[in-house]
């Protein structure tokens, strides 16, 4: 027990909220598809070019290294879009993996850019125990109630919220300190 490979399945893969990553419906609201080129930054600083080739295709140059201390390589990355007619008229935009094919909205920065399944990423909410899940639960209630909010106590009942939802959010509340409270003795062994 707790030898070489014990742990969580996929705890050395990357996760999704770590990533650079380009969503192409961002991509739309910026006007990329009103204009030819446009360049796009991330916080680290981190800039990319995206260049519109034609109706189903961009052409991404962007600089890239994998280790810290490598050299750098500049990139020129083909990657093709395809749309889906929507019921009530209009189309929607998607990327299409340069890897799988598969028809995705975001596609993350590595070694390229991929889809999520190609670069075996995950979300961080995937490895979360119950405790953690319980406590994310309670803190988007708390969110909802007081967005200034940095604690997970349960504020007053907004004016503006009618009592019907507040007793629905605090109910909810509840079960997710119940829930919390159980996983918490679990750990100590408080309880089995």
């Amino acid at each position: 027990m707790g030898g070489s490979g014990s742990g969580r399945w996929g705890s050395d893969r990357g996760k999704v909220e770590h990533m650079l990553h380009l969503d192409i419906a961002q991509l739309q609201r910026m006007g990329l598809f009103r204009t030819v080129a446009m360049h796009v930054g991330w916080p680290n600083g981190a800039r990319i070019s995206v260049v519109r080739l034609a109706r189903d295709s961009l052409r991404l140059l962007y600089r890239y290294r994998s280790h810290e201390g490598e050299a750098w390589c500049d990139v020129d990355e083909r990657i093709s879009i395809t749309t889906t007619q929507q019921r009530l008229g209009g189309e929607r935009r998607w990327f299409r993996c340069p890897t799988c094919e598969r028809r995705v909205r975001i596609l993350y920065a590595g070694p390229g850019f991929k889809c999520r399944q190609c670069h075996r990423l995950y979300y961080s909410s995937q490895s979360e125990g119950s405790a953690d899940r319980a406590n994310r639960g309670m803190f988007k209630i708390v969110k909802r109630l007081d967005p200034n909010e940095h604690f997970n106590n349960l504020p007053r009942r907004p004016k503006n919220m009618r009592w019907w939802t507040y007793k629905q959010l605090l109910q909810r509340y509840e079960r997710y300190d119940t829930q919390w409270a159980s996983a918490a003795m679990r750990r100590y062994g408080l309880r089995r």
